[in-house]
């Protein structure tokens, strides 16, 4: 996950992770977990769709998220964010 995090966003947002408001990587990589995202705490959007997420494990606290997309994935039902 961390490699296609790098891809994705811009080199300016790589220098300033905290900057970084919208960050999609819907079927850009496959992860079983959440990994790389921990600098990202200004992420707004985050879509998720169809990397490979069995658990939220790993999940970091994202104080200004406030769209979150899991679709197709293989999480357990009655996963949460903690």
């Amino acid at each position: 996950m961390e490699e296609a995090i790098q891809a994705v966003v811009p080199a300016e947002g790589l220098k300033a992770p905290a900057t970084v408001r919208e960050l999609n990587l819907d079927h850009r990589c496959k992860s079983a977990r959440v990994a790389g995202l921990g600098a990202l705490t200004g992420l707004e959007t985050l879509s998720l769709n169809g990397v490979g997420l069995t658990t939220l494990e790993g999940m970091p606290v994202l104080p200004s998220l406030r769209e979150l997309e899991l679709s197709d994935n293989r999480l357990a039902s009655g996963e949460s964010i903690a």
